[in-house]
């Protein structure tokens, strides 16, 4: 009626550890090589973690800013061309006039009309109104 359940065979045995049995160790130019690009991997990963986290920080903006100042402060003043004038409006402007941003454009109209009274080829005007 009932069967008896065979049981399963019994596991083998560990062989007993010996030097035949140990994992051996690489030893070489392999293990070398291996050590170099373990190295270099973790050295690859950490600038290609780094780096986006220092650009967001900004501190290659900094970076660039300082060595444009220094590259501008190398090179000196450009001559410029006597036949361009630049009519700047700065505070300075503000100060003479008594007047605030924006000025009437009427006034800035009196500007234009003085400046053509030069007869200059051409007038730009770069403001927001």
């Amino acid at each position: 009626m009932f069967k008896k359940k065979k049981s399963p065979p019994p596991a083998a045995a560990p062989a007993p550890e010996s030097e035949d049995n140990l994992p051996k160790q690489k030893s070489g130019r392999f293990s070398k090589l291996r050590a170099i690009l373990l190295n270099r991997s973790f050295l690859i990963v950490t600038v290609t973690l780094l780096v986006p986290l220092l650009a967001a920080l900004g501190v290659f903006q900094t970076l660039e800013y300082s060595v444009s100042n220094q590259f501008f402060q190398l090179r000196g003043p450009i001559p410029h061309s006597e036949d361009i004038i630049v009519v700047a409006i700065d505070d300075e402007s503000f100060q003479q006039t008594g007047l605030q941003w924006p000025w009437p454009r009427d006034y800035i109209a009196k500007i234009v009309a003085g400046i053509s009274a030069g007869k200059p080829k051409a007038i730009s005007i770069d403001a927001f109104f």
